[in-house]
């Protein structure tokens, strides 16, 4: 593979710093409980934490060569992940900024090669229900989609995509072998193949048709 063009993963908005072991002090919890208010799911793995170890692990266990894969994320990321990168020993291949007009942003994800979706967790009421605005613009962009998630309602609406790379919310062999074999063959990314007769049922056009249609049968009623 030229590792002067690297396979890139990108990622667009807001990260908070959530690691795999969560702090259970008062104080830490009372946060959490403001900030999520009803903690029916975990919310801890809805981070790049999983990413960037499965990516240290691609490169120091499995030998995935320095500048052949590089993960960007750009918006609203907590500072740790800086500071992360750099104990993990990869922050040459990781670079994080803030955030970019629309526009640009949007530029930007067209630029990546894989769009990371990061997502919440099942927690001991429940599956995560919702389904991030996220998932959609990613249909659309017809790339493939790197998630760490388990089974919930956004990975059911992903699936049949053709889309969808996924593996277990907190996993980090089987990720870190798939990056491996991305980086010495990028054509893999190939055979991942959108079903645009699927996608083309979440186009903004499409979903507006539909509020459209079920507005008017509403006031014709």
């Amino acid at each position: 593979m030229d590792t002067n063009t690297p396979v890139v993963i990108g990622y667009s908005g807001s990260l908070e710093w959530n690691q795999d072991v969560v702090s259970t002090s008062s104080g830490a919890l009372l946060q959490w409980f403001w900030t999520y208010r009803c903690l029916t799911t975990d919310p801890s793995t809805r981070s790049a934490f999983y990413l960037m170890k499965a990516f240290a692990y691609a490169r120091f266990q499995l030998g995935m060569p320095k500048g052949a894969v590089k993960i960007e994320l750009w918006g609203k990321i907590d500072p740790h992940y800086q500071s992360f990168a750099e104990t993990l020993g990869i922050a040459d291949d990781v670079y994080i900024s803030g955030y970019l007009s629309k526009a640009a942003s949007l530029e930007k994800s067209n630029q990546c090669d894989i769009l990371f979706l990061p997502m919440e967790s099942p927690g001991k009421d429940g599956q995560p229900l919702f389904i991030p605005g996220k998932a959609y613009e990613y249909l659309n962009a017809r790339k493939p989609i790197l998630a760490f998630s388990e089974s919930c309602d956004a990975m059911n609406v992903l699936q049949p995509s053709g889309l969808l790379v996924q593996f277990g919310a907190r996993a980090i062999e089987e990720p870190a072998q798939w990056m491996h074999r991305v980086a010495k063959d990028r054509a893999i990314l190939n055979t991942i193949r959108p079903d645009d007769s699927y996608i083309v049922k979440y186009s903004f056009r499409e979903i507006t048709g539909q509020l459209a249609d079920v507005f008017n049968k509403t006031l014709h009623e």
